[in-house]
């Protein structure tokens, strides 16, 4: 991706996989969707969205788009190629509290923004950080807005997403606009987060099956903004 993409970027890295290898898997920046093939897959935030478990009000076409530029951000600064003057000023807060938190905690990058789908559960979503600190790995989801308790859910579930299942933990960290020390908030406690994102993808599909869901399962009309994604 290009610096001048920051204000408006698409996925930093689009190399998704799932457990397993990518199989004709692919994410369509516009709308935001992932197909298998032709198959569209239900994502994290359509499923939570779905239940109710997200208000809209804070998952808004501009939240999203200043979410991805801040997140890009973030990716390019710890890469040493961010050039500020291409990232709105705007959003020189968000991005500085981030880079606090991470030099602050000494964590090391191992993944960002990359999507991933499920084989066996047919979902995806793209997972905003992969950490490792002190010897062990963290899924983490950076908020620029609000950081409800339900995030734990979206959390354990891009943690499933991993091609490797392994003991992780869960950081939600939000970001502060006037760039101060962006604030850590574990979900570890909820050891059966995954099984309820589960019954809730349950219910989605069962939604979508009556005709009494408003989340629009057809594949994307558009294919020129399609990304096949490679490992």
């Amino acid at each position: 991706m290009d610096q001048t993409t920051l204000n408006n970027p698409g996925p930093c890295l689009p190399n998704g996989r799932g457990p397993g290898g990518p199989t004709g898997f692919l994410f369509h920046e516009e709308p935001h969707a992932y197909t298998l093939g032709r198959q569209r897959l239900e994502s994290v935030s359509d499923v939570l969205l779905d239940n109710g478990l997200v208000d809209p009000q804070y998952f808004t076409r501009l939240s999203r788009e200043r979410g991805r530029a801040v997140h890009a951000g973030i990716h390019y600064a710890l890469l040493g190629r961010l050039d500020w003057a291409t990232l709105h000023p705007e959003l020189h807060g968000w991005v500085r509290s981030g880079l606090r938190l991470i030099e602050t905690l000494k964590v090391r990058v191992l993944e960002m923004e990359t999507p991933h789908f499920h084989p066996t559960w047919l979902y995806a979503g793209t997972l905003d950080v992969l950490f490792e600190h002190q010897g062990g790995e963290v899924i983490a989801d950076y908020k620029s807005g609000a950081m409800p308790p339900t995030t734990k859910f979206s959390l354990w579930a891009y943690d499933h997403l991993q091609p490797v299942r392994q003991p992780r933990r869960h950081w939600g960290i939000k970001l502060h606009e006037d760039g101060r020390l962006a604030t850590l908030v574990e979900f570890d406690a909820d050891r059966y987060a995954f099984e309820k994102f589960l019954a809730f993808l349950t219910t989605t599909r069962e939604r979508v099956a009556a005709g009494v869901s408003a989340l629009d399962m057809s594949l994307p009309t558009s294919m020129t903004e399609q990304k096949e994604l490679t490992p």
